[in-house]
């Protein structure tokens, strides 16, 4: 008898979810479906696409099958590690290491070219700075990245200032310095790695109590989250860290191509749109930005050439500067790399992701600035 109910129970439980899906949603098969009654193989798939669509208990089952797979001990998904209440995505370099190796050079043939000071920082990734969240089995060489970092450096000693942001944001890894669902530094991270630079650029670093700190939203869901797809993860929050020291005012100025976008403040909060609210930091990404200070007394202009991880730290950096101009060497092409002239700035700074920096060409094309070559 036992025997007998146990099939029977579980086609009663798939008929119940099949009632309560097509109640939630109803059928909305169409007339592709409905001919395709006489065929059962093109009526399955039409009928598994639209319980895909439209399962009731779609985030149920996910995170039933999260749980699964957490009991059994698996925390990766294609490369990304859940730890804690967040995500980490894996790092590996290529094996080509003439990439780095090129890069290097060039920024090196660069700096002993011009007559602009220059300097060069490379910030790591979250799954090194958070390697105690990152389950044994995890492959990654946790060591790495650090040792690359001081070699790099020490290249350009004498020639361009190289600034080492490893120890600082490891010695603070207890801080919510990366999102959890973007592999991003947050603003506290920004700040770690500016109080770092500033010294390093020849500036005296503000202190936390110059800034007052406001939520601009608790529930960013960043790339990390889409390719995760699962529950288990808590929402990033965005948090702008506002001068407060001294009465300042600024100018953002967005070049993209096409049109141009301008904001009076570092965070405007109308840039912000839902699932994108990190772009109520500096408006978010653009091929250039600048940042002006509005009648503050200071003095000096910098040159950025980064990746989207520089637009963590560059509000901090304003307090600064007169101007700083941002170029996303991704976002922009060749000539428009080489039209930028470093001559017209007081300082130019290199700042990469170190999986920009070893995986990419970036770094070679940032070289190019200031170029006639065609």
């Amino acid at each position: 008898m036992k025997k007998s109910l146990l099939p029977l129970t579980f086609i009663a439980v798939i008929l119940a979810i099949a009632i309560t899906t097509l109640a939630g949603a109803p059928p909305q098969l169409g007339w592709s479906s409905l001919a395709a009654m006489g065929h059962p193989v093109r009526l399955a798939e039409e009928l598994t696409e639209y319980f895909q669509e439209n399962l009731s208990i779609r985030q149920t089952l996910q995170n039933l099958s999260l749980q699964l797979r957490l009991l059994g001990g698996n925390r990766e998904l294609e490369g990304i590690f859940l730890a804690n209440d967040g995500l980490i995505q894996n790092f590996s370099a290529t094996t080509d290491t003439s990439v780095y190796q090129r890069n290097t050079q060039s920024l090196l043939e660069f700096v002993q070219t011009t007559r602009t000071p220059c300097a060069l920082v490379l910030i790591p990734t979250a799954c090194v700075i958070y390697q105690d969240q990152v389950p044994d089995y995890a492959p990654i060489e946790k060591t790495n990245q650090k040792l690359f970092i001081e070699e790099t450096t020490k290249a350009f000693a004498g020639l361009a200032t190289g600034v080492d942001v490893y120890t600082p944001l490891y010695d603070a890894r207890d801080q919510y310095l990366y999102y959890r669902t973007d592999d991003n530094l947050t603003t506290q991270g920004g700040f770690v790695v500016y109080q770092t630079l500033a010294k390093r650029l020849g500036l005296t670093p503000k202190e936390e109590k110059d800034f007052a700190l406001d939520n601009l939203g608790e529930q960013y869901y960043g790339p990390l989250y889409d390719q995760w797809g699962y529950g288990g993860v808590k929402p990033d929050v965005i948090i702008a860290w506002r001068y407060v020291s001294q009465v300042r005012a600024w100018q953002v100025d967005h070049w993209l191509r096409y049109e141009n976008r301008t904001y009076y403040t570092l965070y405007p909060t109308e840039a912000i749109v839902e699932g994108e609210e990190i772009n109520g930091i500096l408006g978010g990404r653009s091929p250039k930005i600048t940042i002006t200070a509005l009648g503050s007394g200071v003095k000096g202009s910098l040159l950025v050439l980064g990746d989207r991880i520089t637009l963590s730290y560059l509000p901090f950096l304003a307090v600064h500067y007169q101007t700083i101009t941002f170029a996303d060497t991704s976002l922009l092409t060749d000539s428009e790399i080489q039209a930028l002239n470093p001559e017209e700035y007081d300082q130019v700074l290199f700042s990469y992701g170190l999986d920009t920096y070893l995986n990419t060409s970036e770094p070679y094309r940032a070289s190019a600035i200031g170029s006639t070559e065609e």
